[in-house]
């Protein structure tokens, strides 16, 4: 997944008075399997982690 964010008039000044616009890019990779191992660790973790993505 790809995503590319843009801020107007947030990038450093051109031309003395005048901002562009700052432009970012995010790439989410995400594996296609797990080992056994991986996988076990990520269930561990889900359990002991109070971290919710939803609530901010």
């Amino acid at each position: 997944m790809e995503i590319q964010l843009q801020y107007q008039e947030r990038a450093t000044r051109k031309n003395g008075n005048e901002r562009g616009n700052l432009i970012g890019e995010i790439k989410i990779m995400v594996p296609k399997s797990l080992t056994k191992e991986e996988k076990e660790i990520f269930e561990k973790l889900d359990k002991i982690s109070k971290f919710n993505p939803r609530k901010t």
